[in-house]
């Protein structure tokens, strides 16, 4: 296989430095996979060996037991938040998020895999299955010793979404914002957007005529396109916005532009995503509102319309309707309502016989 040098050694100083990290890395990057994949993956090895060195004693990292990485998974659900008190993000709290946790460990677990396959260990010590708090490495298959969970389990954290009423502040606040906000914002929870696919969407994506928007394959996080609708608020912003953007840079290219005077008319970035809605959160007094904020939100509106799961899931890229049913947070009122309005029938039916049987 050809090789590529698409991984950025200077982000992974420690794996650079350890010659089975350091092939299994680029072993990735041959692969194929996606630069984000390769680097998310190097973030996760990187931060397995800073851990590993700064261990007192160091561990080996070649030679971890599973008591040694049940180590690192707790220093991972419990270690300060980077960004201290401020950052903003569906689960805030101490620790990383179940997400990033389980990333880092999947790097991890394909890391000794390749050990493993390079004959350099005989086990694999990180276990087969789903990390969660609520289940630590869960499986589906035999309990072995290599299946077992690392941590003991902890309660599942709910992510965050606003009420009718919460979410009627965001939008209040948000007719204050410019008009490229507006259409971000919009956009974003409209097609259940992640913050990567908002970015890297271009004028030509757009078809007016049917308010759909085509997510091209190489922008999605599992690489199948997928088609997703704008409303008639949302196509008026972006028309208008559309205006604004011809007077920053002419022609077609990406859909929305900085006007920083230090990045003028390059392409935003998940970062500035982050930054303009972290703004819009302060003034609305909703500090737990984050990016894919609106993506739950939006797929939990779906749910509460009757829209089916599997229709949902597509929607969403989903590749299973378990991630999606972690999307759609449904309230008791909600679920009973659903119920109610599709039991009407069979109940009325049951009312009459009861009538007649009595009569």
């Amino acid at each position: 296989m050809e090789k590529r040098e698409n991984v950025r050694w200077d982000l992974f100083p420690r794996i650079k430095m350890l010659s089975s990290a350091q092939e299994w890395l680029q072993l990735q990057a041959n692969r194929q996979l996606s630069p984000h994949t390769v680097e998310a993956y190097g973030r996760g090895l990187e931060d397995l060996l800073r851990f590993c060195e700064q261990h007192e004693p160091p561990i080996s990292v070649e030679q971890a037991t599973k008591v040694d990485l049940a180590a690192y998974v707790q220093d991972l659900v419990s270690r300060p938040n980077p960004h201290g008190q401020r950052i903003i993000h569906l689960h805030s709290g101490s620790g990383l998020s179940d997400q990033t946790i389980q990333l880092r460990l999947t790097a991890v677990r394909l890391y000794y895999d390749h050990l493993v396959e390079m004959g350099k260990r005989t086990r694999n010590p990180v276990g087969r299955g789903k990390y969660t708090r609520r289940s630590s490495f869960s499986s589906r298959h035999s309990r072995s010793a290599d299946g077992r969970p690392l941590v003991r389990r902890k309660r599942a954290r709910q992510p965050w979404i606003p009420s009718d009423d919460q979410f009627k502040v965001l939008l209040a606040t948000l007719s204050r914002e410019s008009l490229r906000n507006q259409a971000m914002f919009l956009l974003m929870y409209d097609g259940a957007l992640r913050r990567e696919e908002l970015v890297l969407l271009e004028i030509t994506d757009i078809d007016w005529a049917h308010r759909e928007v085509t997510l091209r394959p190489e922008i999605c996080k599992n690489g199948s396109g997928r088609l997703v609708l704008f409303t008639q608020a949302t196509a008026t912003r972006l028309r208008a916005y559309l205006q604004h953007r011809r007077q920053i840079k002419p022609g077609l290219g990406l859909l929305f532009l900085s006007e920083s005077d230090r990045n003028r008319a390059s392409g935003m970035t998940p970062e500035m995503v982050n930054k303009i809605m972290r703004s819009i959160a302060r003034r609305a007094d909703l500090l737990q509102f984050h990016p894919h904020t609106l993506r739950h939100l939006r797929l939990t509106h779906m749910a509460r319309c009757g829209i089916a799961e599997q229709i949902i899931a597509e929607y969403a890229g989903h590749k299973s309707l378990d991630t999606t049913r972690l999307y759609i947070h449904m309230s008791g009122r909600d679920i009973s309502a659903a119920v109610a309005s599709r039991m009407e029938d069979f109940e009325a039916w049951i009312a009459a016989t009861l009538k007649e049987v009595e009569g």
